[in-house]
């Protein structure tokens, strides 16, 4: 795979077009994908995005995902990856929020949901197995038990989202069809089984709007996320859609608007000039 290299600053919105653009440098022969990344925001979508003055041009954000850099980069590159600071503004006190953490993405071309799920879980399986080779002495000392790390091995089991959510509500959880999985939820559902789950094929609603549409059933995507046992979300990945008509399609259905003279989509909620979205179909 490719490393690529995204911003750590996002540009305020200065008007149509006047960006923030960090140069590019070569690494390793190939040049790291430094992308402009327009972000005229409002209110709503500033409140988990961390401020930051930038000279004399305004205020920029630190970056929350290289995930759009990704993007672009796969299609030249085929395999690219980074691993980089994300900072999220959420004030929160749970072991599940946290406000900066490092983090690893990665895009693959012509890669489908279920090869999708097995790069995932061969990349989990050999850090884990990386960690029990050369770390013994210090998982001893932090008196951690490694058996449940000793079954992080490929294949992880697949849960579609309704069987999840009948489990669920068989275990006493009020989750209904169409919720998104909470903290508790995914708790009680990893307990469930001996080593880490992938969540598949989730509702429309409960995920962003470029997945995939679920061909063997039209109200869910094709998706999935990663639970170690008794623990948090640990990765989360899904193809995107690669039919125009049906991203454009879905586009409107969110509420999202067109600028016909820049041709980008834009946040109906925002009431500054539009907000440029992130794909231009």
């Amino acid at each position: 795979m490719a490393e690529v290299h995204p911003p750590g600053r996002h540009d305020a919105h200065q008007g149509p077009g006047h960006l923030f653009l960090p140069g590019v440098l070569p690494y390793q022969g190939l040049p790291p994908h430094r992308h402009p990344h327009p972000h005229g925001l409002d209110r709503r979508e500033r409140r988990t995005l961390f401020e930051v003055p930038y000279f004399d041009l305004g205020t920029a954000y630190l970056a929350q995902t290289g995930q759009l850099y990704l993007e672009a980069a796969c299609a030249a590159f085929g395999k690219v990856y980074n691993f980089g600071p994300t900072f999220r503004a959420e004030k929160s006190k749970t072991r599940r929020h946290l406000t900066e953490f490092w983090m690893l993405e990665a895009e693959v071309a012509f890669l489908d949901n279920d090869g999708n799920m097995v790069l995932q879980e061969d990349m989990v399986s050999h850090v884990v197995s990386g960690v029990l080779a050369n770390c013994r002495e210090e998982l001893a000392l932090l008196e951690r038990d490694v058996k449940p790390l000793e079954n992080v091995k490929p294949p992880f089991y697949r849960v579609d989202y309704g069987e999840a959510v009948k489990k669920l509500n068989a275990a006493g959880s009020k989750i209904a069809w169409g919720d998104d999985l909470g903290g508790e939820d995914e708790t009680i559902l990893t307990k469930m089984y001996d080593k880490p789950i992938f969540v598949t094929n989730y509702p429309k609603q409960a995920k962003a709007f470029y997945m995939k549409e679920n061909p063997a059933n039209p109200a869910t995507v094709l998706c999935s996320d990663s639970w170690p046992r008794k623990a948090m979300e640990r990765s989360s990945a899904a193809p995107a859609r690669d039919i125009l008509e049906k991203l454009v399609a879905r586009i409107k259905n969110r509420s999202f608007r067109k600028n016909p003279t820049v041709g980008t989509w834009s946040s109906a909620n925002s009431a500054r000039s539009p907000t440029p979205l992130r794909y231009r179909p």
